[in-house]
């Protein structure tokens, strides 16, 4: 597969992750419940919209959208220097990583509870649009419930689930559902 690694820009990942802070807060804090749907369900649809652009480049290079392709080079997790990830494992058919420091979670300290509402709807919408729903998702920690200091997502895509491969024809659009909330 060829593609480009991009270097993150720390600072748009700062501006990024203050944007989501003050967007949410002020929806939440203001909107109470109906405001905390209102951050979950746009979350997912971010999630999905990032996730139909990886299927779509991957397919465009007629390389397989299994898992080891769609997180290839962190894809989907945060990144930078101040960001430790350890890869447990990383496969077609398996993710395993664990982020040890995370610049989002430094940034959403204050208001864990929107934070984690982000982590939350985005790994399993990501997941879930970016396999066409074939694949499960654990996210086992995370940094933001109060008890936990790192996060961890295993992610497994059966054999049985997934279709072969085909061509995609890139005159269709790719045809992604939201996920169902929590």
């Amino acid at each position: 597969m060829k593609h480009s690694v991009l270097v993150c820009n720390d600072h748009q990942q700062d501006q990024w992750s203050a944007l989501y802070l003050k967007i949410a807060c002020r929806l939440v804090d203001t909107y109470a419940l109906d405001g905390k749907a209102i951050v979950r369900e746009g979350v997912r649809r971010y999630a999905c919209r990032m996730a139909e652009g990886r299927r779509q480049a991957l397919l465009a290079a007629n390389c397989k959208t299994n898992l080891e392709t769609f997180f290839a080079d962190g894809f989907g997790l945060p990144c930078g220097e101040r960001t430790g990830k350890e890869w447990i494992r990383h496969t077609e058919q398996e993710m395993f990583v664990t982020v040890c420091t995370c610049p989002y979670a430094q940034a959403w300290d204050e208001r864990e509870e929107v934070g984690r509402m982000f982590c939350e709807e985005y790994y399993p919408a990501l997941v879930h649009a970016g396999t066409s729903e074939k694949a499960q998702i654990n996210l086992g920690y995370t940094m933001l419930n109060g008890r936990d200091n790192t996060c961890r997502l295993s992610v497994y895509l059966r054999p049985a689930n997934v279709p072969p491969l085909s061509v995609h024809n890139a005159s269709q659009p790719l045809t992604l559902r939201t996920p169902k909330p929590l």
